[in-house]
């Protein structure tokens, strides 16, 4: 095997190398977001629990209204923080995609090169 051939196949590790870093920091990332709407998911409730609890307490009383904005106001953010997480995550995904896609493509090419070179 050629010196410009070694020195390629030796590229195309160290880009290969990349990828798979870059692809495990990707993976990294997701649990990270799953595990933020998880924990985001647990106090939300856990809030609206509480207001809801207040509210009970309150019946008649002219903190009623206001603790009735209070969870109307939790609702709105739940649902923002839920949309936005959603758009979050497919990204990634696409993301992910791609760089995978990429690695594929290296690894295709590296054997290809090595297959060629070892006739």
């Amino acid at each position: 095997m050629s010196l410009k051939i070694q020195a390629t196949c030796r590229a195309l590790q160290k880009q290969l190398a990349a990828k798979e870093t870059e692809s495990r920091r990707l993976r990294t990332t997701h649990l990270i977001l799953e595990h933020a709407f998880l924990d985001a998911q647990y106090f939300s409730k856990k809030e609206q629990y509480l207001l809801e609890k207040v509210l009970h307490l309150c019946k008649g009383t002219s903190s009623e209204i206001s603790v009735y904005q209070e969870l109307e106001k939790l609702e709105k953010e739940r649902h923002y923080f839920q949309q936005q997480l959603l758009i979050g995550e497919e990204e990634l995904k696409q993301i992910r995609l791609n760089v995978r896609f990429e690695q594929q493509q290296l690894e295709q090419t590296y054997i290809q090169l090595r297959n060629e070179n070892q006739i």
